[in-house]
């Protein structure tokens, strides 16, 4: 029986308000609920870990009980949504009973997200409070789900578009004299590196811009990179030893700060061995950023895809920098394939220091710097050419590795994502292919037109990476969003409860503030 289904009227006078009574199960569940929720919201104001431990034991067994049973007993969007928030209070619970966190770490965190939750749990409870009074139809529903949708679309397709136009390079802006140049040093740190960083080093070498110092850190590999590194000594290029990470430290940012240390450049350039530059390309950044009067750029590169299943995640990462209206945020789009910085304004920053733990310390430094008007994003155009290619395993890595950290380690922001995705993406495809077997009327018509709406971004963003193939990429574009959802869920589970690997390393440790543990035997 739904919720909706066993009403009893007020009869005392014409016009009252029919008020809803529902089974007892129901209602059961709904109180087992609240009480798992009191629960919670008591655990906010306790430090002591074993009380705290206690109560989110309770949390985690009375809200998995009450909201799979009344979502089983009564499916309907509210309840949908209850769950959907239930399952993330359930994750921030096992935070604390997992317990890899330092104490007052997870004392901070795991409060936090509790406030949010709690917030987002309340909110659902309202709905359906709302749900019993005015019983709202699952058409209604739909069409606030899809109208949401809709202007979600909208905003993004505007976001696209105004991103895209303003990074382009513009004409006689990618051009500068010798004399004018200041001094460049190409950063690479590598481990465990093959033919990539051959090829990479093949072309910065290739490089016109004529006062170039190129850097590449060994890393603590255990292959052949040294060699590969020190192949390239007579064509200029610099070898340097790296160490063990310390401390608190992910092993690529002390890769950078040993980097930075050592250049000698008024200018630093980043990136990774699977970037390739043409001969103008670093000439045409640099007088890019110095016509636009800027500290920093960032790149984005054309990709090379080494075959057609390699469009299924890439995309998805431009979508996060070039859909999203950032700017609104002060947190302008921002890649690590490609980006340079002025040495000064790095080392005025607190350098890689200030972001040792981050996942992306380019977003800090592109944060800081867009307060003064000091940073801008580009595309690959022009003379400006960046090229990157990187095969589907390795991109999945990189997502796993990325999404999580991008939002802040946070599950409240990975439940505001998924229900956006759900919502804005994920609900118009599936309605809209429904729509051709069963007549839907004017909610078929809403998500044709999010449909639209979301193809002309992916194609818009396909296109400013060069990728060739545009039918197939749009095509995929409902594939493309499942596999983002499931991989920021992946993200997320095996930062807070398994491992994450960045070149044979666990990254766990520095970017979470877990406490450093023996492998057991």
């Amino acid at each position: 029986m739904s919720i909706f289904d066993d009403y009893i009227p007020n009869h005392k006078h014409e016009g009252a308000i029919v008020i809803p009574m529902m089974d007892v199960p129901i209602r059961a569940a709904l109180i087992i609920g609240l009480l798992g929720m009191v629960l919670e919201f008591a655990a906010i104001f306790i430090t002591a870990y074993s009380v705290r431990r206690a109560l989110h034991s309770g949390v985690l067994i009375l809200t998995a009980f009450a909201f799979t049973t009344l979502l089983s007993l009564s499916p309907s969007v509210p309840t949908a949504l209850i769950a959907f928030v239930a399952f993330y209070r359930l994750l921030n619970s096992m935070r604390v009973l997992a317990g890899r966190m330092h104490e007052r770490h997870s004392i901070l965190v795991v409060r936090r997200s509790s406030r949010y939750l709690l917030t987002y749990q309340a909110v659902t409870v309202v709905l359906l409070i709302i749900s019993l009074l005015f019983t709202i139809s699952i058409h209604t529903w739909l069409y606030l789900i899809l109208t949401l949708a809709v202007i979600v679309a909208l905003i993004l397709a505007l976001s696209t578009r105004r991103t895209l136009a303003k990074s382009k390079i513009k004409p006689h802006e990618d051009f500068i004299p010798d004399e004018d140049l200041p001094t460049l040093s190409v950063c690479i740190p590598a481990r465990n590196e093959t033919e990539d960083l051959s090829h990479c080093l093949v072309s910065v070498i290739a490089s016109d811009y004529p006062k170039l110092e190129i850097i590449v850190l060994d890393d603590c590999s255990h292959d052949k990179t040294s060699e590969i590194i020190k192949g390239f000594a007579q064509d200029g290029v610099r070898f340097i030893a790296g160490n063990p990470p310390a401390r608190n430290w992910v092993a690529k940012n002390q890769a950078y700060q040993a980097l930075a240390d050592a250049a000698s450049g008024e200018l630093l350039l980043f990136c990774g061995v699977d970037t390739r530059f043409r001969p103008e390309t670093l000439r045409s950044m640099v007088a890019t950023m110095q016509k636009r009067k800027k500290r920093m750029l960032s790149i984005l590169p054309l990709m090379k895809l080494r075959n057609r299943q390699a469009a299924l995640v890439q995309p998805m990462r431009y979508w996060w920098e070039l859909a999203l209206p950032r700017r609104l945020f002060n947190r302008p789009p921002v890649l690590s394939t490609c980006w340079i910085i002025q040495a000064t304004s790095l080392k005025k920053l607190g350098g890689f220091s200030a972001v040792s733990n981050s996942i992306v310390p380019e977003s800090y430094l592109a944060h800081e710097l867009t307060k003064i008007d000091r940073y801008s994003f580009m595309r690959s155009s022009g003379k400006l050419v960046v090229i990157t290619g990187k095969k589907l395993e390795e991109q999945v890595q990189t997502a796993i590795r990325t999404r999580y950290p991008q939002l802040r380690k946070r599950p409240e922001a990975v439940a505001v994502l998924a229900f956006m995705e759900i919502s804005c993406l994920v609900a118009p495809a599936a309605i809209f292919i429904a729509g051709f077997f069963t007549p839907l009327g004017g909610i078929w018509l809403l998500s044709g037109v999010c449909i639209v709406l979301l193809a002309y971004i992916q194609l818009r963003i396909l296109k400013a990476c060069g990728q060739e193939d545009l039918s197939f990429g749009v095509a995929v574009l409902p594939i493309v969003i499942c596999l983002e959802l499931g991989l920021i869920h992946v993200s997320m589970w095996r930062y807070e409860f398994g491992m994450v690997e960045w070149k044979e390393r666990n990254i766990c440790i520095p970017v979470m503030h877990y406490i450093a543990r023996l492998p057991k035997a």
